[in-house]
């Protein structure tokens, strides 16, 4: 597994369907920018290479209730509303996530969850990217985008992964928990290349 600096793609690239932070909050705006943000308080990069198809590693990247068996970082992903309440057609740009994680990782399930909300922004089976953007309960205090994509790299598959945290709050996260929030990354790249190549 490596980890290092995932370059963000050039604006000009192929493009999809965004959802802006707060257009869930009574905005149905969309933007065709696909990029991650490349600005921020700090940033969270991981990235691995997984000798298993494309669309393998994408299949398990989204089968959310199955993280439990593998995920050491990500415990439970429900997709939901707005007034969070699971939904059952298929994941689509506007959906809401609701995550309960370990961080640090850990399988032990004894563990208390620490949960967040999100908003899926972006999210094109075609070129294998997913975004989501953070919820939080008082606008403008923090925010925090998270995306992950999957390229094809010589028979293989590179996963990347980049959360940009932004907002007043995101220097005390980044004080008191940018090396474990890095271990989560780490770990959950590591489990996702062992789920994959299994």
């Amino acid at each position: 597994m490596t980890t290092d600096y995932v370059t963000p793609r050039a604006p000009n690239q192929s493009r999809t369907d965004r959802v802006e932070p707060n257009s869930h909050r009574g905005c149905s705006m969309t933007t065709t920018q696909s990029s991650p943000r490349t600005s921020g308080v700090f940033s969270i990069r991981a990235s691995v290479l997984i000798d298993a198809p494309r669309d393998k590693v994408w299949n398990v990247l989204l089968d959310f209730p199955a993280y439990k068996e593998w995920n050491p970082f990500t415990r439970e992903q429900v997709v939901t509303d707005a007034q969070k309440k699971p939904v059952t057609e298929p994941l689509a740009v506007g959906h809401h996530l609701v995550i309960g994680a370990h961080i640090p990782p850990t399988m032990n399930d004894s563990v208390k969850l620490q949960r967040s909300f999100e908003v899926v922004s972006v999210l094109d089976h075609g070129r294998h990217v997913i975004a989501w953007n953070y919820v939080p309960d008082i606008p403008g205090t923090l925010g925090a985008e998270r995306f992950q994509t999957l390229s094809e790299a010589d028979g293989k598959t590179l996963y990347e992964t980049d959360h940009v945290f932004f907002g007043p709050l995101a220097y005390v996260i980044k004080f008191i928990m940018r090396k474990q929030l890095q271990q989560s990354f780490d770990e959950m790249a590591a489990a996702l290349k062992a789920r994959s190549e299994a």
